[in-house]
């Protein structure tokens, strides 16, 4: 009984690699929010809040250039954002 591949196209070839040739350097991220809610009356309150991304602001590679006609072939070209920090207040009423 043939097995069958139903994701294969008919012109694929199975190659000897195991895996995909090509790995990206891995990423590591880091979020962090802090919020603080205070009221200042029966029916007014203040929230307060703060949150960094990427806290430890290390550098994650985005992509590797895959194209073997290129000279950058194997290498990291550009990198994800760095450290963002937002600061926000919310008024309720």
């Amino acid at each position: 009984m043939p097995q069958s591949r139903p994701f294969a196209s008919l012109h694929s070839r199975q190659g000897q690699a195991r895996g995909p040739p090509h790995r990206a350097p891995g990423t590591f991220n880091m979020t962090v929010g802090l919020t603080r809610k205070i009221k200042l009356r029966e029916a007014l309150g203040l929230e307060v809040r703060a949150e960094a991304f990427n806290v430890l602001n290390h550098a994650n590679a985005s992509s590797l250039s895959t194209s073997m006609n290129s000279p950058r072939y194997g290498k990291v070209s550009t990198a994800l954002d760095p450290r963002i920090i937002q600061l926000g207040l919310k008024l309720a009423f």
